[in-house]
């Protein structure tokens, strides 16, 4: 029997326990029995039959103050491992993490227009296998794999109905991308939204551990979003990653993708940066871009900002503001006491991400003296989040399928 066929054998109770253990472990029984209506001894004997199953394990004791030391148990991070794979705007990476979503290995490697889906399953395959020989980890040890991915998606059937990035392959849309991938790697796989599986790893894994409600915003060729609640990951309107991209902010506004007016994407995304940078080249403005207009990137536009061009600055700060106002609003709503940002856009500009927190406390100005809200900048060099992110979703999948509330212990061990 494999790993993910002796979890799903568990009872509700005993999983829950599971659950609590891969979150917060190493913990010793009196840290379970503190959060949990059981007895002592019913609970040694469920995690004995854990135990006895591979899929905890003894990890060493606490220290000692006198007394007798406790034994510290955790999930079995020796045996089993959970390939991931982050696809985003331009790039992916691939990785393979432990089973408490701890990063042993990674690699990243460009998206390419050029490259049919089936082409990149046979690819990123080859490179799997080669990833798990360098980690010195037999690719039978991999109980599964993780894929996120932006645009949207239909979960249920594992297929992509849009692309918010021009670096994927037509042949991306509408294939059985999780069905063919489970084939290619011989591996369980499940497919999510990117934005999910990061702001998972924020909130279990990473520096969201102390928030109960955090909310994670990624700026790239789209505006993503995701929130936990308790433990509880809400999910928008038809698994859509961009319902903050799509709230109206100008009902006389541009012309939207998604068929409205006025949206935020229309402004605050990579895009739209683009876009408006290049309209005012193009009707006379000037600018220390000295490229021809098909090919300036954000990039440029970014570069060009920190050195003070006024027109890179213009657009990034225009873009940056709406957003804030819209991310505002959606905060009025939601109560998020911990805000996450990151993407193209909060990599390499300091003046986007300044803009956005500046015009997001003046917008929530009336209500400041009860505000409790950290703001987290995370760029893809300083945050593991999207290394992991994949990892995260398998990893609930198989150990948190309905995803209920699992509580994150205040004694929790690094």
């Amino acid at each position: 029997m494999n790993l993910i066929e002796t979890i799903s054998e568990l009872s509700e109770e005993s999983r829950y326990i599971l659950n609590l253990i891969q979150k917060n472990g190493p913990v010793t029984i009196n840290d379970l029995t503190s959060h949990l209506h059981i007895n002592r001894g019913r609970l040694q004997r469920i995690m004995q039959a854990m135990e006895n199953s591979n899929l905890i394990a003894a990890t060493g004791y606490t220290d000692s103050t006198g007394g007798r030391k406790s034994v510290l148990y955790d999930v079995n991070c020796r045996d089993y491992f959970v390939a991931g794979m982050a696809i985003g705007s331009i790039r992916y990476s691939l990785f393979i993490v432990n089973l408490k979503n701890r990063l042993l290995i990674s690699r990243q490697y460009p998206l390419s227009t050029k490259l049919t889906f089936d082409q990149f399953a046979v690819d990123t395959c080859r490179q799997l296998h080669g990833l798990a020989e360098e980690a010195g980890i037999s690719y039978s040890a991999l109980i599964g794999m993780g894929v996120g991915i932006p645009g949207v998606i239909d979960r249920q059937a594992g297929i992509l109905i849009r692309q918010h990035s021009d670096f994927f392959h037509e042949s991306w849309i509408n294939t059985p991308i999780r069905q063919t991938l489970q084939e290619v790697f011989s591996l369980p796989t499940v497919l999510d939204l990117n934005i999910y599986g990061e702001t998972l790893s924020y909130y279990y894994y990473g520096e969201g551990r102390e928030s109960d409600n955090l909310m994670s915003v990624s700026c790239s060729m789209s505006i993503m979003n995701a929130f936990i609640s308790k433990g509880r990951l809400f999910r928008s309107m038809n698994d859509h990653s961009d319902a903050l991209a799509h709230i109206t902010v100008d009902i006389n506004g541009l012309l939207c993708k998604c068929g409205n007016y006025g949206c935020i994407d229309c402004y605050s995304s990579v895009q739209a940066i683009l876009k408006r940078f290049t309209s005012d080249l193009k009707l006379g403005g000037h600018s220390s871009v000295k490229k021809d207009i098909g090919q300036i990137s954000i990039h440029d536009i970014t570069a060009a900002a920190a050195l003070g061009d006024p027109a890179s600055r213009s657009a990034i700060e225009y873009g940056a503001r709406v957003l804030g106002c819209g991310l505002a609003n959606y905060m009025r709503l939601l109560n998020p006491d911990t805000v996450v940002l990151n993407g193209i856009m909060i990599d390499e500009s300091d003046l986007y991400y300044d803009t956005v927190i500046q015009t997001v406390k003046r917008q929530l100005k009336y209500v400041e003296n009860n505000l409790r809200i950290r703001f987290i900048r995370h760029t893809k060099a300083e945050s593991r989040a999207f290394s992991v992110s994949a990892g995260a979703l398998f990893l609930e999948s198989i150990l948190n399928s309905d995803e209920r509330f699992i509580p994150k212990f205040s004694s929790v061990k690094a």
